[in-house]
């Protein structure tokens, strides 16, 4: 699940434009996977195996935008 939440990790917050891409080996943009605003539920994405970006391309009204975040997906280990 992905979520845009408050410093203190206890409210999330509506109105932050974040997108997903998978990158390619490279670190390149290979396509984008999900965009969307944020609400006050988290939103439920799955994602293939990879390298991933989660982008903040716009943050709610009176927060800045965030950093990208460049993530693994890996195998499940039972």
């Amino acid at each position: 699940m992905t979520s845009k939440i408050e410093i203190n990790g206890t409210k999330e917050l509506e109105g932050a434009n974040l997108n997903i891409e998978k990158l390619k080996e490279d670190a390149s943009a290979e396509k984008e996977i999900a965009s969307w605003k944020s609400e006050t539920i988290a939103k439920k994405i799955t994602l293939s195996e990879g390298q991933h970006v989660m982008t903040e391309t716009q943050a709610p009204e009176g927060y800045e935008v965030a950093e990208s975040i460049i993530f693994r997906i890996t195998k499940k280990i039972k």
